[in-house]
């Protein structure tokens, strides 16, 4: 007969939620993109919110 096999043995010690999963995914794809636009200039507040205006109407 067969050894039955241990199927816990590859799980993690810990649990990670659904939530955390999509927040460490999210984290990590903000980290590409802030790498991605690095050189991009900065804007201040005000330009950014008539940049983003901006954007919306043209959609």
């Amino acid at each position: 007969m067969g050894k039955i096999m241990d199927t816990n043995r590859f799980a993690p010690d810990y649990a990670v939620s659904p939530g955390e999963i999509e927040e460490i995914l999210e984290n990590y794809a903000l980290a590409h993109l802030m790498e991605e636009n690095e050189d991009e200039e900065a804007l201040y507040p005000d330009q950014a919110r008539l940049y983003y205006q901006a954007l919306e109407k043209t959609e």
